[in-house]
């Protein structure tokens, strides 16, 4: 989700700043920087909020293949 975010909010930022045109904040690539940084921390933090709500009704035994899963070297890079 963060990833999804932040390739959204560059574009995004940019054709808001275009549309707005305000003189007292034009648009500026710091702002730009700060606006990334700012929306992939919301996106990553929604993305743990998903997954633990995903997870809460999950068994212990369930939630330990899942990580057993994430975890297990692909045999492909072996």
């Amino acid at each position: 989700m963060a990833q999804t975010v932040s390739l959204i909010a560059p574009p995004l930022y940019i054709a808001t700043a275009i549309l707005r045109r305000n003189p007292l904040k034009p648009f500026s690539i710091k702002r730009l920087l700060n606006t990334t940084i700012g929306y992939t921390a919301l996106g990553a933090a929604a993305g743990a909020g998903v997954g633990f709500v995903r997870l809460m009704d999950e068994s212990e035994p369930a939630i330990l293949a899942r990580v057993e899963k994430l975890v297990r070297p692909s045999p492909l890079l072996v």
